[in-house]
């Protein structure tokens, strides 16, 4: 499927930019405006990260689409977006599908990461040469204007919503893979060992999170050895 942070990315062009009023175009304004949606985005974190996981899509890239489509919900009215067309957080187009869920429902997210991993398949077969993060991004920019009108990696944003949505959406989509931990565990579908284990690594990480502070509270300063756990080196305050 790719790696959404090993894909290049040029950003939002400047009449995306403009949504936000930014002097700066590019990453850097995609990255801003990821980070305006974030708080909006994290209302819906446990959703995507459910359906990343049934779908094997990184949930990154699920926050970075929303975050382009509807601004997390904040571009809506009732639902609906494109003037009464496409519904939802990542914007199904009424006129090509049919509506699933409500707007913000984990059955309409997965409805609509369905739909990308069938873009991103008609981009693998219509680009077998591509390089798998090629294929990704292709399939991103499918989502947005159809496969038939990606004719090559070069232009693949040239017929695209702000002839930048791609470039967008990934350049979003590494911010919050970056800020967020929304990241590239459920990247390959075949790696069903890696969907599995990422939990459990997470779980034993916040139970030895949990042990630590109790020792310390304690006093008992030898049974977690702070060393042995890099991530845990918490400046102590000290007591009086």
């Amino acid at each position: 499927m790719g790696d959404v942070m090993r894909v290049e990315t040029s950003g939002a062009s400047e009449q995306t930019a403009r949504q936000d009023r930014l002097t700066e175009r590019g990453v850097a304004a995609s990255r801003r405006m990821a980070q305006t949606d974030f708080s909006k985005v994290q209302k819906y974190r446990g959703l995507i990260e459910d359906v990343a996981r049934e779908k094997n899509v990184q949930a990154a890239v699920i926050a970075g689409i929303m975050s382009r489509e509807s601004r997390a919900g904040a571009a809506l009215k009732d639902g609906w977006g494109d003037h009464g067309n496409a519904f939802g957080l990542m914007q199904v187009d009424k006129r090509y599908h049919t509506v699933e869920g409500e707007w913000n429902s984990k059955k309409h997210i997965s409805q609509t990461t369905g739909i990308l991993k069938d873009m991103i398949t008609n981009i693998q077969r219509k680009f077998p040469n591509w390089t798998t993060e090629q294929q990704l991004k292709g399939g991103i920019a499918a989502y947005n204007c159809g496969p038939g009108k990606v004719s090559s990696y070069e232009t693949v944003d040239s017929r695209t919503t702000g002839h930048d949505y791609s470039n967008d959406v990934v350049a979003r989509a590494q911010w919050y893979n970056e800020h967020c931990a929304l990241g590239a565990e459920y990247a390959n579908s075949d790696d069903t060992a890696g969907a599995v284990a990422v939990p459990l690594v997470r779980m034993m990480l916040s139970l030895m999170t949990l042990t630590w502070c109790c020792c310390n509270a304690l006093g008992a300063d030898d049974a977690v050895p702070v060393k042995a756990v890099p991530w845990l080196r918490i400046r102590r305050m000290q007591s009086p």
